[in-house]
């Protein structure tokens, strides 16, 4: 059988090594999170951009009607 002091350092290895597999794949979950916001970010921008351009071609086409 394994001694009490080889059993707790056992589980404080395994302990230790869980912590740092969570941590890291909170960290990534985390860089995931920023990078979509970022693509959401510029979508909208973009989006933003085509409806001004669209718009002043509009209203250069219904200027051109009206007269």
């Amino acid at each position: 059988m394994m001694s009490q002091d080889k059993l707790e350092h056992l589980q404080s290895v395994i302990l230790s090594i869980t912590l740092a597999l969570t941590g890291s794949v909170s960290t990534l979950d985390n860089i995931e999170q920023i990078g979509r916001i970022t693509l959401i970010g510029i979508s909208i921008t973009s989006g933003i951009f085509l409806i001004i351009v669209n718009w002043a071609k509009v209203k250069n086409q219904i200027r051109e009607w009206v007269k």
